[in-house]
């Protein structure tokens, strides 16, 4: 059928299924000669008694079969899960290498029987298992045609073919001379066959590996790739559908959005609307033209300075002041009516405008002015003086450097747009303060990058400076990673060993964007090896808590919660710092694979792990992975990696209380509270001193709670994002 031949060709182009087929092919060449090594010998023995010979061959394969069984029921699994399929897949070959070596030197019973044994010891079990697992990489729609194909066609094409060349090389076949080999030629022939299986083999176990790696990463691709797209389509779509609506406040509202993003790609949709009924709109269109400097828009702006609307004919004249140059004086004698802060303005962005009229005293003292209108009432005033400060480059920072520390979420929007053109050094430190401010932290972090290298030496000190506000030392690693330079890459690898784990968490994962951008990075392996040992102690650590958990509280508790979150987190911690170490495996593909829905999905990438790792590695990761092992297994383990087992639930709850993450130590303090765990007051009384003041408020409440005050302790908060709360 036209089917079969798709697949067949498909068996043709493609070089693991060619491999595998190859391979099929060959395993039944071998497998029938070894058997026939034995039939020989068994005639032999028994040349004229049929009863003997069943009795031999009955006996012979009955134990075998028990053989086979035990092995299939106690070893293949611990020998794949060990060594995985790629050390598996060479095991029957080489075995039957070394069987047929030994049938060459010494031929008789013993050598042939031994050869036998491993033949249908191993083939019916290890190496099964190990040849099912290999048409896991296929796609599932594909898989069963494949495999049909090659256990019916080409397994029976090498049946036959051992069959017409076993022929020949004994006896004769169909009129054809026989070459006469005996036992010892035989097995040389089986030898030499042997060789090229396990040649195949091992080219086959490379294929195996990589179509796994090209299998997740697809998946990895095609997960992001459909969400920004429907995301990014999705978005545009509605934007330009509210742009368009008749309502002013939706298009107000689309207004708002464009105002958080880069405005270049709306700028022909928003020319459009300087024509709106909506006076709003129309200065609010202009004020976002105006802040790309949209020179193209001067004649509307000037026809806008005669605008019904106060505000427009405001925004009009800033715009003409400071991007053509235009006295604002001359406008406003001519034409009227025009807001006080659009004067100052006008006049401060004239003064300091390059020209004869360019007077840098003079505007500094409207500037200051501006700068100083305190409240609500000046945010138009502040705003506007920090767009005029990007006309002059270096001469006003420290106006510059108070504006990105405004309260006003807008004016200091303005303030770090205008430090991005400017690439002023007296705004470093106010553009690193504002990295923990969340309305403007992004637009911080663009900014700083125009610094380049000039700014590394800066964000490093202040990344490993514990003095450093935390929720600053948590945002800098984003900084240097947008600098995208291998100056930056060697910051963030003096600040790997970082206490706090949110921190730690993005130095590892900027470490990892910077290493795809600049693979002459040198990373210290010892250094990460390290980092990689203790994140792994950590998440067995966890396991341990969890454990001692569950008796007392419900999975659905705030402390199990917060011990699960944090293990994902650990062991996204732990591949990245396994992509530093190996970082032409493809680990976090092999992550994000793990972690999707698709069984398929998540089955590849632990084979790929069980393959592309170091044996004393994969034995660490792959119990924690693996859906088979179960949490008492994992806590054994636990045991027995990092010891000192925690065998009640005070224990566990002592262990999260001296975390380094306050939200895990919250969720914790709150449980004292709840279980009236008094052992734990004096840990308590501690951290009811700490200035976080989410964990100061549970802690007092749970020490009330222990002296026997009935308040309830207050219901921790969610914790936030990217954090990583490991507990060891």
């Amino acid at each position: 059928s036209r089917r079969f031949r798709e697949t067949l060709q498909d068996i043709r182009t493609r070089p693991y299924l060619r491999h595998l087929a190859v391979m099929v092919f060959l395993v039944a060449i071998v497998t029938e000669w070894t058997s026939f090594q034995l039939s020989l010998l068994a005639g032999d023995l028994h040349p004229k008694d049929a009863t003997a010979l069943a009795r031999f061959f009955g006996t012979f394969n009955v134990f075998l079969g028990i053989v086979a069984f035990v092995v299939q029921l106690t070893l293949t699994g611990p020998v794949l899960r060990k060594f995985g399929v790629g050390v598996t897949i060479l095991l029957l070959p080489a075995a039957l290498w070394l069987g047929g070596a030994s049938v060459m030197l010494l031929p008789g019973l013993i050598t042939v029987a031994m050869n036998n044994a491993f033949d249908q010891g191993l083939r019916f079990s290890v190496d099964k298992a190990t040849y099912e697992l290999l048409y896991l990489p296929i796609a599932p729609g594909a898989r069963a045609p494949i495999k049909n194909a090659i256990d019916i066609v080409v397994n029976r094409i090498g049946d036959g073919i051992g069959g017409v060349l076993l022929g020949i090389a004994t006896g004769g076949f169909l009129g054809l001379p026989g070459l006469h080999f005996g036992l010892r030629g035989i097995a040389a022939a089986n030898v030499a066959l042997t060789s090229i299986w396990l040649g195949v083999a091992w080219r086959l176990r490379r294929e195996y590996v990589r179509t796994i790696r090209d299998s997740i990463h697809q998946h990895r691709l095609d997960a992001e790739r459909a969400s920004r797209s429907v995301l990014d389509r999705l978005a545009a779509d509605a934007l330009a559908s509210k742009l368009s609506a008749d309502d002013p406040e939706e298009v107000l509202y689309a207004l708002s959005v464009i105002e958080a993003q880069r405005v270049d790609r709306w700028r022909v949709s928003l020319r459009a609307l300087l024509g709106h009924p909506d006076a709003e709109v129309r200065r609010r269109s202009l004020a976002l033209l105006s802040e790309i400097g949209d020179r193209a828009i001067a004649p509307i702006a000037g026809d806008l300075l005669r605008d019904p609307d106060l505000g427009v004919r405001t925004e009009a004249l800033l715009f003409l002041a400071r991007e053509m140059g235009i006295d604002p004086l001359a406008r406003i004698e001519e034409l009227g009516d025009f807001a006080d802060f659009s004067i100052r303005a006008g006049m401060a962005a004239f003064l300091s405008s390059p020209g004869p009229s360019r007077n840098l005293e003079a505007a500094r003292a409207i500037l200051e002015q501006m700068v100083e209108t305190k409240g609500a009432d000046g945010v138009q005033d502040r705003a506007e003086a920090a767009r005029v400060l990007a006309l002059v480059p270096g001469a006003f920072d420290d106006l510059l450097s108070a504006l990105i520390r405004d309260e006003d979420p807008s004016v200091a929007r303005h303030a770090v747009a205008t430090a991005r053109v400017l690439v002023s050094p007296g705004a470093v430190d106010a553009l690193i303060e504002a990295l923990r401010n969340p309305a403007i932290g992004d637009e911080a972090a663009e900014a700083l990058a125009r610094y380049g290298n000039d700014v590394v030496p800066t964000l490093q000190a202040r990344l490993l400076d514990d003095a450093v506000p935390l929720d600053v030392r948590r945002e800098i690693p984003i900084a240097l990673v947008r600098i995208g330079s291998a100056e930056a890459g060697h910051a963030l690898i003096e600040a790997l060993l970082q206490g706090d784990a949110t921190v730690r968490y993005r130095v590892i994962s900027s470490l990892n964007k910077l290493r795809r951008l600049h693979p002459e990075v040198t990373i210290d392996r010892g250094l990460v090896e390290l980092l990689l040992a203790a994140e792994i102690a950590g998440h067995y650590r966890s396991y341990q808590v969890l454990g001692a958990l569950r008796p007392s509280l419900a999975d659905e508790d705030s402390v199990v919660q917060a011990v699960r979150q944090s293990m994902d987190q650990e062991l996204e911690r732990i591949f990245r710092l396994m992509s530093l170490l190996f970082p032409d495996a493809d680990l976090q593909d092999a992550y994000v694979g793990l972690r999707s829905t698709n069984p398929t999905i998540r089955a590849n990438a632990l084979e790929f792990l069980d393959n592309v790792l170091a044996p004393a590695l994969r034995q660490l990761i792959v119990p924690v992975l693996d859906p088979q092992v179960t949490l008492a297994e994992r806590i054994a383990l636990g045991n027995r990696f990092v010891g000192a087992p925690l065998t009640s639930a005070e224990q566990a709850i002592a262990t999260l209380l001296g975390s380094e993450d306050a939200w895990l130590q919250t969720s914790a303090a709150q449980a004292v509270g709840v279980l009236r765990l008094h052992g734990l007051a004096p840990q308590l009384t501690r951290l009811a001193s700490s200035a976080d003041p989410a964990l100061h408020d549970v802690a007092e409440a749970a020490l009330r709670q222990l002296s026997g005050d009935q308040e309830p302790v207050p219901e921790t908060q969610e914790p936030p994002a990217e954090m990583g709360m490991g507990v060891g």
